[in-house]
């Protein structure tokens, strides 16, 4: 299910869902249908909170933390943004089940090129 996706139509910066049946997130960004990005291998626990850091730099990696501790890096393609521009975000997708999860404290930065 989706937790979170910033992007314009052809591009995602970045998306995130928890995998279905479990609390593994699948994270990418780039354009649709690019398979780049990180699925994590553990899930993250249930009924504890857990501090996730997506962070995608000015080179197209992406580095996933959680807790403080590196699980992932991947390097996606860049969109450049352009200042003051417009990006549509999500916190749901049509089709997906719910997880039972909460998010809190969200904050979304965009990186300058």
């Amino acid at each position: 299910s989706c937790i979170f996706s910033v992007g314009d139509g052809d591009w995602r910066l970045p998306g995130i869902w928890f995998l279905p049946h479990g609390s593994r997130m699948h994270i990418r960004a780039g354009k649709h249908g690019e398979d780049a990005g990180c699925d994590l291998e553990q899930g993250l626990p249930w009924d504890e909170d857990s501090r996730v850091v997506i962070r995608v730099d000015e080179t197209g990696l992406l580095e996933t933390t959680i807790n403080e501790v590196k699980v992932c890096e991947a390097m996606v393609p860049l969109r450049p943004n352009l200042a003051g521009e417009s990006l549509d975000v999500w916190a749901v997708s049509s089709g997906n089940i719910p997880a039972p999860a909460l998010i809190s404290n969200m904050t979304y930065r965009s990186y300058r090129l």
